[in-house]
């Protein structure tokens, strides 16, 4: 492996799931200068855990 830092979800142990920013696969959020980066992936907030009419939708 490299030695850079590892990537992927946090240990849901140590950071858990209800705090903190909500980040795509509850990866690392990076606030540092993004120059360079080619692609980047914006998540879209949709709750399917309602049934038909939930209110914050209508």
């Amino acid at each position: 492996m490299g030695s850079g830092p590892p990537y992927g979800p946090a240990d849901s142990k140590v950071s858990p799931r209800f705090s903190g920013i909500r980040t795509y696969a509850r990866l690392p959020h990076v606030a540092d200068d993004l120059n360079g980066v080619d692609v980047a992936i914006v998540g879209v907030p949709f709750d399917t855990g309602g049934t038909y009419r939930v209110g914050a939708r209508f």
